[in-house]
């Protein structure tokens, strides 16, 4: 951190986590402490925003319950605005295509191509200007290196909850959420906070 030319001293930015220090997941909380969010650093898959799986993981989720409830006919899924209309349209489907991939299969590989396209199209508006909280630009954190990886892994984690049908209540959702995150985070191996603070610097 620098004031003009000037660096800060004894600034540390405290976002930076551990596999240990993130908490239990829960869903649709928007980043409650219990959650502790921030970013975890990973061999394998570089900075990890903990917030963006989480939330990309609870939208697929989302998408998914209502797509299935719809299916095989259409529907129409609002979301709140954001920077213009947002809604993921859903037309009937063809003949046989249930069949052929089961109702969750069909229904969760549709939610995870519409909740691509809308963490997309946050990653642009934000570019452009965008601001979920007037007057405070968030153009610096559009297409961060982190963004478009977290937001695949939090859906790519919430299509396998779903195809290994781990999501019948809410509780069970939120403790397999818990379960495959942190097996995701040692998976791509995540390094102790001090490790991450050098690869932050």
């Amino acid at each position: 951190a620098r004031l003009g030319p000037v660096p800060v001293p004894f600034f540390e930015q405290s976002n930076v986590l551990s596999p240990d220090d993130i908490g239990p997941h829960g869903y649709d909380r928007g980043g409650l402490t219990r959650e502790r969010n921030g970013l975890v650093y990973t061999c394998r898959g570089g900075f990890i925003d903990i917030a963006h799986v989480r939330d990309n993981a609870d939208r697929t989720i989302f998408l998914t319950v209502k797509i299935a409830r719809a299916l095989p006919g259409g529907a129409t899924i609002e979301f709140p605005e954001e920077g213009t209309i947002r809604r993921v349209i859903l037309r009937p489907l063809p003949d046989g295509l249930l069949a052929q991939y089961g109702h969750w299969g069909v229904a969760a590989a549709l939610a995870a191509w519409a909740n691509d396209e809308l963490s997309a199209w946050h990653e642009i508006i934000t570019w452009y200007g965008w601001e979920s909280i007037k007057g405070v630009s968030e153009r610096l954190s559009a297409f961060s290196p982190e963004d478009i990886y977290s937001n695949a892994l939090g859906i790519n984690l919430a299509v396998g909850i779903i195809t290994n049908r781990e999501m019948g209540s809410r509780e069970q959702y939120e403790q397999s959420m818990t379960a495959w995150l942190g097996e995701a985070l040692r998976r791509l191996g995540a390094v102790p906070r001090a490790q991450a603070r050098l690869a932050m610097t």
